[in-house]
């Protein structure tokens, strides 16, 4: 399924403002966007919609993004890629 323009935007958005530190913890481009969908409030059913993948896989990449952020759940890891943390 090709990103419709509010994708894209969002993408642009995300790259722009929080690059720097999703570079800064290496996550994977897939982490990136599974991170900002997060961001935006999506569940993890609707980010494996989003993203055609499975909901046991959207929880994989959530378990390496914790890992790599060191946060443990959904709050501390958007109070790190917002900065408050």
């Amino acid at each position: 399924m090709p990103a419709g323009p509010r994708t894209r935007a969002f993408s642009s958005l995300l790259k722009s403002v929080f690059g720097r530190r999703l570079h800064a913890y290496s996550l994977t481009p897939r982490e990136a966007c599974v991170a900002g969908l997060v961001l935006r409030g999506l569940s993890n059913k609707e980010i494996a919609a989003r993203c055609r993948i499975s909901q046991l896989t959207v929880k994989d990449h959530l378990k390496h993004i914790y890992q790599k952020t060191g946060a443990h759940q959904r709050t501390a890891l958007l109070a790190r890629l917002l900065g408050t943390l």
